[in-house]
């Protein structure tokens, strides 16, 4: 059946719309992994628990957003809330720059959360509305790689802006940090365009969030340990570089070749789980995790093997959040889409939230390889709680 031009012209509409506002949005928030942690590493005002809880507080915003999402959008557009959302992240940057005070950065950081996971939950859930049509699966393939080339490229961005060859003080960290308000206030212009085909998004069911989670325990907790291995690296990969003795821009190319490797090696490392079961493949890329780690500290004092090791980690992260969609995506009904999507970010972000809090305690008191280790706890818990499943016969 050849679908009407109105579809497909719908489609492309969609499509356009949300892969341009998750790019703008995406970079932004690249830009923010870059600049935060060079400001605050070299702060004296900053120690390393200040600076860990100061990063997760936009995972701890996220958290109870998951469980509010559903509620508030019985009272609130999809519209609405991404205006809300894009305030939120204008507002949070602008006092960023005024403040420095870690008090003032650990408030705004939260406010910054809910900006950044409302404006990406409400998109994600823009396409989980969006008609089973043809092509229908292309739209979520943009959707993130849109994520993963927006926080690629901000690294890139800013050396080619010239703008992270010395930043030591606020001052040299204003202009990035306006750049990316710039930018992720933009980041709600496509749905300004585009408001006529902006769905119609409600929690049709009450939908238990936490039900839903105990339901698919297993495929939870290795979100969980995706997102601890994804964000937890994302949010510390470039003081680490950095407490490794690596440049600015150097310390920054960790973090472009970790998302990256999310962009090239999801795909076809997620294909990969057609042919063999889900659940083993799974595991294998959890244990894939740990073997990454552990090379982690060995080749981070040679720049492009840490980088190609990054790269691979970035994929083998992104691949274990797929598989476990595929897994889930055909348990839900479609009027529980929207408590199914905010309990899988839930456990993503339960997961951000842990790790990057660990992370901060055992680089003060382990060392700096604290960061590896920290990966390696959560992976080999996952393992270990999977084998207690195994019945023996």
């Amino acid at each position: 059946m050849i679908e009407p031009a109105s579809n497909k012209r719908a489609f492309i509409c969609n499509l356009l719309v949300i892969t341009l506002s998750t790019f703008l949005l995406s970079l932004s928030m690249g830009v923010n992994s870059v600049i935060m942690p060079f400001f605050m590493e070299t702060n004296e005002n900053f120690s390393e628990m200040v600076t860990s809880s100061i990063l997760a507080a936009e995972f701890g915003a996220a958290l109870v957003l998951c469980l509010l999402t559903p509620k508030i959008l019985t009272h609130l557009s999809l519209f609405n809330l991404f205006l809300i959302s894009t305030f939120c992240r204008g507002f949070a940057i602008y006092f960023l720059i005024v403040y420095q005070s870690p008090l003032a950065w650990f408030i705004l950081s939260l406010i910054l959360g809910i900006g950044n996971f409302t404006g990406l939950l409400l998109l994600q859930m823009w396409i989980s509305s969006m008609p089973r049509v043809k092509f229908a699966g292309l739209m979520t393939a943009c959707f993130g790689t849109a994520i993963s080339i927006g926080v690629a490229g901000a690294p890139v961005v800013l050396n080619y802006l010239g703008l992270t060859s010395n930043l030591k003080e606020l001052e040299q960290c204003i202009l990035p940090l306006k750049v990316s308000m710039g930018v992720t206030v933009l980041a709600v212009l496509p749905v300004i365009l585009g408001y006529k085909i902006l769905p119609f998004i409600q929690s049709q069911r009450s939908g238990n969030v936490i039900q839903l989670i105990k339901e698919n325990l297993p495929v939870m907790l290795a979100i969980a340990v995706s997102g601890a291995s994804f964000y937890g690296i994302a949010s510390y990969i470039v003081i680490y570089g950095m407490r490794n003795s690596l440049s600015a821009f150097d310390a920054s190319l960790l973090l472009s070749a970790f998302m990256l490797g999310s962009l090239f090696l999801e795909g076809p490392l997620a294909w990969l789980t057609d042919f063999v079961s889900r659940k083993l493949m799974v595991v294998l890329y959890i244990f894939l995790c740990i073997i990454t780690a552990v090379c982690l500290p060995f080749s981070i004092y040679y720049p492009w093997y840490a980088r190609l090791l990054l790269f691979i980690w970035g994929g083998i992260s992104s691949a274990i959040f797929a598989a476990c969609l595929a897994l889930t995506g055909d348990r839900f009904e479609e009027d529980e889409q929207v408590s199914a999507n905010s309990a899988i970010s839930l456990m993503e972000n339960i997961g951000a939230f842990g790790a990057i809090l660990i992370i901060g305690f055992t680089m003060k008191h382990v060392g700096t390889d604290g960061l590896p280790y920290t990966i390696m706890i959560f992976s080999l818990a996952y393992i270990t709680y999977v084998l207690t499943k195994f019945r023996v016969k």
